[in-house]
């Protein structure tokens, strides 16, 4: 038995502890697929080694289908594994990031997955022969869905060696989990944290150039890291998508092949194509709301002028103060692109005396000439006064040297919005992968 195969059955939960049937066997292969099995992804390189070997079994037989998870412990009850599949096309199943709190369990099927690849495939046919460089955790469809193309194409995979939390990302990691195949022009999915680290040094810089293309999604990318890699020569390709989409599926703003977009009335963006999954596990009035057919109503708000999209932040996102609409999103750019700060996230925060208002967690950029606390509070004042009036001035903007991310690179705000009154992360939260940037580094 290969090390992979005894990795993914010590990361498979007891049967016996949640009351399912044992994972079938190749003999038992023709009865399976009424159940999930949970499969726990462990940290580092043998994680996406799993990662492969359960897509490769999706691909090409009829196992029961999987839940990939971080930690198999708390998925039981969202998963809830011993219960039959409301859907019997279900072969994978991931949780989204839960970013509230209140993460959702997706399901997918292996049309899913083909057809999100082949969408890859025709915009980038010149790509199917690059390695690929897995540097997301791969319970994200961010970062499984590199291991679905790689599969699916054939490509080499070189693993980052801190993927999945089990260990910092840095510059040199990400140089040296490259150097193998940085001369075969390798592609890479990245968020804007990791790109904002790699692009502070010259050693993450030159790995950034060795790559054919550099996709990068998981959270809004701020315009001027944008500019600044482009200006440095590097192929930088935004995506925009969720786990419901199997990742990415709007390119720079323009849908993939197949996908077709409409933004309603509300502005509520919608997306429609064969990548859009089958709905939600054990959630059937979610499923109805977000799921009608092959389109998925997004949480998002845009613009769509038929033929580029553009993504203006969340709907719940929109806060309401003092009788006037404010979306959180347009104060958090505004901070960034004032170029003071590396980072922002911005907390409304609502009491029975002044109703709701907002406070920003920023990491400073201490290139900038405001460098005091006070001096570069004013500053961004001025520029959210500026740009969004003075109803969208955050009541206080706090320094903070890191901000707590979720592994698909978005801003955890339940953890947000402790630091507003704490020093530190609460110790149980500090092991996020994507909780990158720091005065250290």
């Amino acid at each position: 038995m290969h090390r992979g195969a005894r990795c993914l059955r010590s990361n498979l939960v007891s049967p016996t502890l949640i009351g399912m049937p044992a994972p079938a066997t190749p003999a038992e292969e023709e009865g399976a697929g009424d159940h999930l099995t949970i499969v726990g992804a462990p940290p580092g390189p043998p994680g996406a080694s799993i990662a492969r070997g359960l897509i490769e079994q999706a691909l090409t037989s009829a196992r029961a289908p999987f839940a990939f998870v971080p930690d198999p412990g708390p998925a039981i009850a969202i998963v809830q594994p011993h219960l039959p599949l409301e859907d019997p096309r279900t072969a994978v199943v991931l949780l989204t990031s839960g970013s509230t709190g209140d993460p959702k369990a997706v399901c997918w099927s292996r049309e899913n997955l083909l057809a999100m690849s082949a969408m890859w495939r025709d915009r980038y046919p010149e790509l199917t022969d690059a390695p690929r460089v897995a540097a997301l955790p791969v319970t994200t469809a961010g970062g499984l869905g590199v291991i679905i193309r790689a599969v699916i194409d054939d490509a080499p995979i070189v693993t980052v060696e801190s993927i999945g939390g089990a260990g910092r990302f840095t510059s040199e990691v990400f140089a040296n989990a490259i150097r193998p195949v940085a001369g075969d022009g390798p592609v890479v999915s990245l968020v804007p944290t990791q790109v904002a680290l790699l692009l502070r040094d010259e050693v993450g810089r030159a790995a950034l150039r060795a790559m054919r293309r550099v996709f990068l999604g998981g959270s809004a990318a701020p315009a001027r890291l944008l500019t600044q890699a482009r200006d440095l020569g590097i192929d930088i390709t935004t995506t925009y998508g969720m786990t419901e989409t199997c990742g990415g599926c709007v390119h720079d703003g323009e849908p993939l092949e197949g996908v077709s977009v409409r933004v309603d009335d509300g502005g509520r963006i919608h997306l429609a194509g064969a990548m859009c999954a089958l709905g939600y596990r054990l959630r059937p009035d979610d499923t109805a709301t977000s799921f009608t057919g092959n389109t998925f109503a997004t949480g998002d708000i845009g613009a769509w002028d038929g033929h580029r999209l553009s993504v203006l932040g969340r709907i719940d996102d929109i806060v309401q103060i003092r009788g006037i609409n404010v979306a959180i999103g347009a104060v958090e750019r505004a901070i960034v692109d004032s170029g003071l700060v590396r980072e922002a996230v911005v907390i409304p925060v609502s009491d029975e005396v002044d109703g709701t208002h907002l406070h920003a967690l920023v990491i400073p950029d201490h290139t900038s000439a405001h460098d005091s606390p006070e001096s570069r509070e004013q500053a961004i004042e001025q520029v959210v006064r500026e740009r969004l009036g003075g109803i969208a001035v955050p009541r206080t903007v706090r320094s903070v040297s890191v901000l707590p991310y979720l592994p698909g690179g978005k801003i955890d705000r339940r953890i947000a919005r402790a630091l507003l009154t704490t020093d530190e992360l609460p110790p149980t939260e500090r092991a996020i992968d994507a909780r990158l940037p720091d005065e250290g580094n």
